[in-house]
């Protein structure tokens, strides 16, 4: 719609080559990142045929790709937004006077993602994503949110440490999130969109492409908080597409023989030095050490990080408890209250023989998550080392109540049972772990010696 190849070539170039993208090609998990973004270039491809000849039939080609991508990824809510910016350039069909209309022919879609919008934070919500106690403050929210738009431009122009998980900033109590530099950001942001909305008229590409990069970074920009990442390469994924436009158009409109000359070797080496940074970008999504220990080599305070390496070394064959140690101390120091990480520091504490420190980690993570039933089964076993017996029938039968199907839990019991001499129940729970879990060695071995009274 735009008529002009070569500054759209550029825009198609960074869209697939940059190393950005590798997150959401790379992890199997969020190839809904892909699947979203074709539906989202297919509403826009409806849209501009519609433009071109309004009819019914061409607006249910618009909202079926619009609906498929909602169900792929619910960040296309911004698609609406996106289609007004269009209709003011490149289809130059928005203006004071045809604003209102504008936005009344896309009232079915706004409806259409306003549903949607619901059903995600309620789903979000029940999962846990959104807790309130999980929650940063409002203004660490918006600092944070000032300080990402600013960073995702950085790695767009420099695409250097990228990481898979980037850890919010730590919080500390009383203190203001308001920095100097986090300032800074903020009127950073409102200065250029200050500008880009004077020049408006001159330069139309440019309120369309920073309005488009503000405007679909904001479902993930961190102000509606879901996880705790401060942002995330993934995120990226069509809002730079928004962001490219200026740069390609700023080439494109020097109009001069020597800028077009140059915009085709940018598109050359764009192509040369982004396909290089995706291709060594991809290297490190290779296996699940790799792409945790990069992460801490580019980030600080990644407890995240810190918990899958020292956990991958504590469950790795042979296990190498020495080294899972200090990984999962350092997440425990970075996020106190991340139970997964005091459950296996007790892991590792209970392998190397200290059972009455073990202990004491696995109370933690019970207190931290009370419904999780491998914590409780981790602190029965510790329990029943520390001849705490009944306290250890207590755990076992709060973690088969959480998870009726822990069939390890049932085993342990069993073995319980076994040593206060109450066979009939020891087989009972023996039965029961062996119908869940029909090759467990620890509850064949049990049930032969309850059967056999050893």
């Amino acid at each position: 719609s735009t008529g002009a190849f070569w500054p759209s070539m550029l825009v198609a170039v960074l869209f697939a080559l940059h190393p950005l993208r590798v997150e959401s090609v790379a992890w199997v998990a969020e190839r809904k990142d892909v699947l979203a973004g074709l539906f989202f270039m297919l509403t826009l491809l409806g849209w501009v045929r519609y433009v071109k000849g309004p009819s019914l039939g061409r607006y249910l080609v618009v909202i079926l790709p619009l609906a498929c991508g909602l169900m792929s990824k619910p960040s296309v809510v911004t698609l609406p937004f996106v289609l007004l910016l269009l209709d003011f350039w490149p289809l130059n069909r928005l203006d004071a006077r045809h604003f209102w209309p504008r936005v009344r022919e896309k009232i079915p879609l706004f409806l259409l993602v306003l549903a949607s919008s619901l059903v995600t934070l309620r789903v979000q919500a029940e999962g846990g994503a959104m807790r309130a106690d999980g929650l940063s403050p409002i203004d660490f929210r918006l600092a944070n949110a000032a300080s990402a738009y600013l960073a995702y431009l950085r790695k767009m122009a420099w695409p250097s440490d990228l990481a898979c998980f980037y850890p919010l900033p730590s919080q500390v109590a009383g203190e203001s999130p308001w920095s100097i530099g986090v300032l800074g950001s903020f009127a950073l942001l409102i200065g250029i969109t200050i500008l880009v909305w004077r020049s408006r008229s001159s330069r139309p590409w440019l309120v369309t492409g920073w309005l488009w990069y503000l405007g679909v970074l904001v479902p993930m920009i961190g102000i509606v908080q879901v996880g705790n990442q401060a942002m995330a390469d993934r995120y990226t994924y069509l809002s730079m597409i928004g962001a490219s436009i200026p740069i390609a158009w700023a080439l494109h409109e020097l109009g001069a023989p020597w800028a077009r000359r140059s915009l085709v070797a940018v598109i050359a080496l764009s192509c040369a030095l982004f396909g290089w940074a995706s291709y060594r970008q991809v290297d490190v999504w290779r296996d699940h050490i790799t792409l945790f220990q990069h992460a801490l080599r580019v980030t600080e305070g990644n407890y995240l990080a810190h918990y899958n390496v020292g956990t991958h070394l504590l469950l790795g064959s042979p296990a190498r408890l020495e080294a899972a140690r200090p990984h999962l101390e350092a997440a425990i120091r970075f996020d106190p209250t991340h139970s997964g990480a005091h459950l296996n520091l007790g892991a590792v504490e209970f392998m190397e023989g200290r059972v009455d420190q073990a202990a004491r980690s696995f109370e933690e993570a019970v207190r931290l998550a009370p419904t999780d039933s491998e914590a409780r089964l981790s602190l029965g076993a510790a329990r029943f080392e520390q001849g705490r017996t009944g306290d250890a029938v207590s755990e076992f039968e709060r973690a088969i109540a959480l998870d009726p199907e822990n069939a390890k839990a049932y085993s342990n019991l069993g073995t319980i049972y076994l040593s206060l001499g109450r066979r009939s129940e020891a087989q009972l729970a023996f039965e029961h772990a062996l119908s869940l879990f029909p090759t467990m060695s620890e509850a064949q071995a049990g049930l032969r010696r309850a059967i056999r009274k050893e």
